[in-house]
């Protein structure tokens, strides 16, 4: 008989170890159609989405494009900046420049006016006829002599 009640005894404990088992699955398999009514609705939500992430991708690669073609066109306003600056600097040194340059060339004209007058005097006979070849003759050996060493 104890062979008999041990038999017993151990099939009783698998039984409660199997209704134990099987009750944890029925809690689970409730679970499991709660994850699935859950993992639809996330599918729905994801495919709702996706379409809103595609626009947003593309509003982001429009957006880089515009903020390229900003970048460029600020490139060439600082380059315009920097070769109108230069330009200003140039005017502000001919603004500055451009008096005394003025006054110079006054004097190179005078100058030149002077020299002109003087060349010409010098030209044209002041003298009898006779003491300017000697003057003109003498002035040329002066010219043309060789300085002594």
């Amino acid at each position: 008989m104890r062979g008999w009640r041990a038999a017993l005894d151990a099939q009783h404990s698998e039984s409660q170890r199997r209704i134990a088992r099987l009750s944890a699955l029925a809690k689970d398999t409730s679970r499991i159609t709660e994850a699935r009514a859950a993992l639809t609705s996330i599918l729905e939500e994801l495919a709702l989405k996706e379409p809103r992430l595609a626009s947003a991708v593309d509003n982001r690669l429009h957006a880089e494009m515009e903020l390229r073609a900003a970048e460029k066109r600020l490139a060439q306003a600082i380059g315009e900046r920097t070769e109108a600056q230069l330009h200003v600097s140039r005017l502000t040194w001919i603004r500055t420049a451009k008096p005394e340059y003025a006054e110079l060339l006054q004097r190179h004209r005078d100058l030149t006016r002077e020299l002109s007058r003087s060349s010409g005097n010098l030209q044209t006979p002041a003298h009898p006829k006779g003491k300017q070849r000697a003057t003109s003759a003498r002035s040329k050996s002066v010219l043309g002599r060789r300085p002594r060493h």
